[in-house]
């Protein structure tokens, strides 16, 4: 089964607890999913109306506009997971840099977070595979908060270390 604290919230009860978080990920993903159609069938914005942990944190185009509101566009960056995972010295270095931080440039690696993971009366593992349905579910689920993600990032002109004048900010397609 999936155990993870970032699939439970205190906006589930029990039972729907106990049936999103002790489960295999393609199930979790299914329960997130249905709970996200019954929420925005209520007419309501996923973050952070429906929930601030799960599937409903990665939405964050919301969380963004939210913090726009309180802070100016000049304090944003994004650094891509991606850039973080491949270079994350440069990446690093990059964001110290922006903040004006002093930076040692002492080794540094990214580090897997899987491997902190714990399973609860599990019989998967943190290296158990997605299928690739579930895979396509989430693609599609999360491709219109994306693409606002990527309308408000260029429109604010927040800057995205290891993008800059490439065209393919952010996000490489699958």
């Amino acid at each position: 089964g999936y155990m993870s604290s970032a699939c439970c919230t205190e906006k589930l009860s029990f039972s729907e607890r106990m049936a999103t978080c002790n489960t295999t990920f393609g199930h979790w993903v299914d329960t997130q999913l249905d709970r996200a159609a019954d929420c925005t069938a209520a007419g309501k914005q996923l973050w952070p109306d429906c929930g601030d942990s799960g599937l409903f944190a990665s939405i964050y185009v919301y969380q963004i506009e939210n913090f726009l509101k309180y802070y100016p566009v000049d304090q944003f960056s994004i650094i891509p997971f991606d850039e973080y995972t491949n270079d994350p010295m440069v990446a690093i270095n990059g964001l110290a840099n922006a903040i004006g931080a002093e930076w040692d440039e002492t080794d540094f690696k990214a580090e897997d977070s899987n491997q902190f993971s714990t399973n609860y009366n599990s019989s998967s593992t943190v290296t158990e595979y997605m299928s690739p349905e579930t895979a396509k579910k989430l693609i599609d689920f999360f491709k219109p908060y994306n693409a606002l993600l990527y309308k408000l990032v260029e429109d604010e002109s927040i800057k995205v270390f290891g993008r800059e004048g490439t065209g393919d900010f952010l996000h490489t397609p699958l």
